[in-house]
């Protein structure tokens, strides 16, 4: 462990030449950057929160509606808007292909959301439009490891792995069991049960993941 009295310093490594060159001469870009990710770990709060008050809301449905949609609403938005933000980052983080990737698949994913309430039938694809969503997860994460990378962060960038192949088993062992559990039994669904606790634990570590470097760069753009 550091001893460090700053727990978000890096713990050994030192940040790119360009990174540095970042943190020291790009405050403004540097602040937007560290604002979105502050906006999507909010909105993952809000969310979480939503969840919990839903479920524990669950026999009064209609209070449990009226007090968790609207925290789940601003949650998503804030969720969305964050990344927007992010797209400040330098072309020398290797990351800014990632994060433009992220917010087009966003906005598709939410678009697919939309068309139905447009009157657009979509055929039988709305049954994939979440893919949408766990892609643009997935390269939001590729991205906060490229850019905890480009600050030095090698501890934040393990992490972003360990993120990815854990959510990556969780999601994917989720869809298999829910497919066992439909062929074979509800004995199986203990199995969808722990994929889903995984995911919940997969999810939380991410929000963390969002916090502690949003803020690593706003400590880095704090005045020594």
């Amino acid at each position: 462990m550091s001893d460090s009295p700053n727990p978000y310093a890096p713990p050994s490594a030192a940040p790119s030449p360009a990174g540095a060159e970042w943190m020291a001469n790009d405050p403004a870009a540097l602040s937007r950057t560290a604002f979105g990710l502050s906006l999507v770990y909010y909105g993952i709060l809000l969310i979480l929160l939503s969840i919990i008050l839903f479920f524990a809301l669950g026999f009064v449905f209609g209070l449990a509606a009226i007090l968790a949609v609207p925290g789940f609403l601003i949650g998503s938005i804030l969720m969305f808007v964050g990344p927007l933000f992010c797209l400040t980052v330098p072309a020398e983080t290797n990351a800014k292909g990632l994060i433009i990737t992220a917010v087009v698949l966003q906005i598709i994913n939410i678009v697919a959301v939309l068309l139905p309430f447009a009157g657009v039938d979509l055929a039988g694809f709305d049954s994939f439009v979440q893919i949408f969503s766990v892609l643009s997860s997935i390269f939001f994460v590729l991205f906060m490891r490229k850019l905890a990378i480009f600050i030095g962060r090698e501890d934040l960038a393990k992490r972003a792995s360990n993120i990815l192949v854990g959510g990556l088993v969780s999601f994917f062992g989720a869809i298999a069991s829910g497919v066992l559990a439909f062929l074979i039994g509800p004995a199986i669904s203990l199995m969808l049960l722990v994929f889903a606790i995984v995911g919940i634990v997969i999810f939380v570590m991410y929000a963390n993941l969002v916090n502690t470097l949003s803020k690593a760069l706003k400590d880095a753009r704090a005045p020594s």
